[in-house]
């Protein structure tokens, strides 16, 4: 995986000290296709970003070399040697169009992270620009949650890595926490302070505090009708009792997860690696 794959996925999360940015990076148990390729543990939302920059990088226009070779001023140059094609720098767009109006979830979140992701120079005015909007608007959710984002990006993107990434999450957890006491059944600010928290060492003692997040966040989704990155919590949770020896629970969770979510094929794959082990 290339580095530009994971600068764009790398999570804005840190622990104690800065250490626990990185291992944002692998999170999720993901199940071999084939039965001979090597099983291993990777976020869902990697994947997602994944698949996302690959059809980015498919779709931009490969750079032709510029010719070098010295002509006589009489001589016309071929036709494919005399094209310089420049690289078109992405259309610039408003992040902020239509948050604090329209709603500010998963596909929302994915949409600015991957977007500063691409253009560093606009995460600090981005940051500016939802501050302002917060102080006329505080009680606002969506703009909460939409700042902790930016933030989410600032320590991916621009903050260096150590103790100064754990400052800048903490800054991000504040606002994803004011959301919450705005709109406790708030989906993207609930699991993004969830997921983020549990990437946290095991030493820190996060995991009761991180299960009982996504069981909340669990029961808010149930009440309504099923998105599909809501598996996205199934999954998590499963995993968290996996990390902490409680196969039973974490089979229990994956196949309440199916029930709801008969085409993943992630919990599908997760329950059939836990039958084997």
């Amino acid at each position: 995986m290339n580095q530009t794959v994971i600068q764009i996925v790398l999570a804005a999360a840190a622990g104690f000290g800065g250490g626990w940015v990185a291992q944002l990076v692998a999170a999720e148990p993901v199940a071999p296709r084939r039965a001979e390729s090597p099983r291993a543990e990777v976020p869902r939302e990697l994947l997602e970003r994944v698949v996302v920059l690959e059809r980015r990088m498919e779709a931009e226009p490969v750079r032709k070399p510029v010719a070098t070779t010295r002509r006589s001023a009489t001589e016309q140059p071929r036709e494919e040697e005399s094209l310089i094609e420049v690289e078109e720098r992405e259309p610039r767009v408003n992040l902020l169009e239509g948050i604090g109006t329209k709603p500010f979830g998963r596909r929302e979140v994915d949409a600015m992270y991957e977007y500063l992701g691409r253009n560093h120079d606009e995460i600090e005015q981005t940051i500016a620009k939802l501050r302002v909007a917060i102080e006329g608007d505080p009680d606002n959710a969506d703009l909460h949650c939409a700042l902790a984002t930016a933030l989410g990006a600032k320590t991916a993107y621009i903050t260096p890595r150590g103790p100064e990434q754990g400052v800048m999450w903490d800054e991000a957890k504040k606002s994803y926490r004011e959301a919450l006491k705005l709109e406790p059944n708030h989906w993207e600010a609930r699991y993004s302070l969830a997921f983020g928290d549990s990437m946290a060492p095991e030493f820190v003692g996060l995991r009761p505090k991180v299960i009982e997040q996504f069981h909340e966040l669990m029961t808010v989704q149930e009440a309504g009708n099923p998105e599909e990155f809501h598996a996205l919590v199934y999954m998590r949770l499963g995993t968290m009792y996996k990390q902490g020896g409680n196969m039973k629970k974490a089979r229990e969770v994956w196949k309440r997860g199916l029930e709801r979510h008969p085409g993943d094929d992630q919990l599908r794959n997760a329950i059939a690696i836990a039958a084997e082990e």
